[in-house]
């Protein structure tokens, strides 16, 4: 393997600016460095798709100029695929793209795919259990301290505040014991905080999105033994599953069925997360082995491969 330390595997992160792809791939870096004894990560900006395309004609690539040749070039978002391409052919190394990809699966060395979109396992992809996230299980959990993560109107699903509200307020003065935070999103209807806030729920404080800053649902979650969060928020589901809490599910109006929320579903019966219903006629459910982590099962399979 190559690097400036001893058996030091070398990551180039391609980077496109958009911070779900990035959180994406950070997780996926972080997982690598737990599995490995050694990583050395350089972050490279994607190239637009005129350059990336004349890097790759050219076999040249200019960003990676002084950097040590990769093991593995990790991107997520389309607007990677050209510059990880390019990169291989000019340094080497494998290729691990993040989601379903734009252009053919065959062009890359690795995939990592939502088993939701669709695509069958096999020797180069690996199926994972929602998109991948930087958090992890650490954390002081205090069970009277808990986190609401509310979204709004999506693809999959229409939105009903008032029904919302309703189930925050039954659940959180069915635990009188534990002090729950309430988050919003950018999707979040803006009469909603409004509205919660005049349920007048004592153990509630109401914490607006635009009052919070980077990092602020990661460490709030590290702190709390529960977490409920709307469906529509499937991203925040996953990321409340890796941080280890338990997880509940705030009922929303579904358009219709979807690979979303049967990727849900499949939660659900797996004992992974709690719907309302459920809840309500038997309280959380969980698995005999709870851990969630699909960070670290990429990287182990990953590894496999070197």
């Amino acid at each position: 393997m190559s690097g400036p330390g001893n058996n030091s595997v070398v990551v180039w992160r391609i980077l496109d600016g958009k911070p779900g792809h990035e959180s994406q791939t950070l997780g996926l870096v972080n997982a690598l460095k737990r599995s490995l004894h050694s990583v050395d990560v350089y972050e490279i900006p994607a190239a637009g798709k005129g350059v990336a395309l004349w890097y790759w004609s050219s076999a040249r690539f200019p960003l990676a100029t002084g950097l040590p040749d990769p093991d593995l070039i990790v991107g997520a978002g389309h607007s990677t695929h050209l510059t990880l391409l390019a990169a291989r052919r000019a340094r080497g190394g494998r290729v691990v793209v993040l989601m379903r990809p734009s252009m053919p699966m065959g062009w890359f060395d690795l995939c990592i795919v939502p088993e939701h979109d669709g695509v069958e396992s096999c020797e180069r992809i690996f199926l994972t259990r929602g998109v991948l996230n930087p958090l992890s299980s650490a954390g002081v959990h205090h069970r009277n301290r808990g986190l609401i993560l509310i979204g709004g109107p999506s693809t999959h699903y229409d939105w009903d505040g008032g029904a919302v509200v309703r189930q925050v307020k039954e659940m959180a003065e069915a635990s009188p014991e534990i002090s729950f935070d309430l988050t919003t999103s950018r999707r979040t209807p803006g009469d909603f905080v409004s509205r919660v806030s005049d349920a007048e729920i004592e153990n509630l404080n109401v914490v607006p999105v635009e009052d919070t800053g980077p990092g602020w649902v990661a460490e709030k979650l590290a702190e709390s033994s529960v977490a409920w969060v709307t469906e529509d928020s499937v991203s925040m589901v996953y990321e409340s599953l890796t941080a280890g809490v338990e997880v509940g599910l705030l009922s929303v109006p579904e358009k219709s069925e979807s690979r979303v929320s049967r990727g849900l579903s499949c939660l659900v019966k797996d004992g992974l997360v709690t719907d309302f219903v459920g809840w309500k006629e038997h309280g959380f459910v969980k698995s005999a082995d709870m851990r969630f982590s699909e960070s670290d099962r990429c990287a182990e399979w990953i590894v496999s491969k070197l």
